[in-house]
């Protein structure tokens, strides 16, 4: 249970908005900007939001509609399915290193990429400029049996 969610880049600014919740971003995410978070400007802006956090009201039927769909669209209709490539985490909780959060080569050879498909589908959408979105078709209606 929450009546407010305060983020930097974390995915509840997508998730909790589904569920009319406000939430407030402290840098740009996900959802800034897409009508259904609060985001400031400055630091002063955003530590005024703090101060009078609870005057919110939750968000609008129009706003929670909003993120639902921006949630269907990235967590259901554009999954990109990473096969040759797998992130890999380190530690950097000191930023000593810039490259523990990164990203290395899984695929063992030329044929393995081409037999993943994931960078053919990326090449795909990325190679055609009348793409606006990279949108997976939609899921087949299942009627009921």
């Amino acid at each position: 249970m929450a009546d407010y969610g305060v983020t930097v880049r974390g995915t509840i600014s997508t998730e909790m908005p589904c569920l009319g919740i406000p939430v407030f971003t402290a840098g740009t995410g996900r959802a800034h900007g897409l009508g259904f978070t609060i985001d400031s400007t400055s630091r002063a802006e955003f530590l005024g939001w703090m101060a009078r956090i609870q005057e919110v009201p939750p968000l609008t039927a129009e706003q929670t509609a909003l993120a639902r769909r921006h949630a269907h669209s990235i967590f259901v209709r554009r999954p990109w399915l990473m096969k040759t490539f797998r992130p890999e985490y380190g530690d950097y909780s000191t930023n000593a290193n810039p490259l523990a959060q990164n990203i290395r080569l899984a695929a063992r050879s030329l044929e393995e990429i081409q037999a993943n498909g994931d960078l053919r589908a990326w090449a795909e959408y990325a190679g055609n400029p009348e793409q606006i979105d990279y949108l997976q078709a939609p899921p087949p209606v299942v009627a009921d049996a």
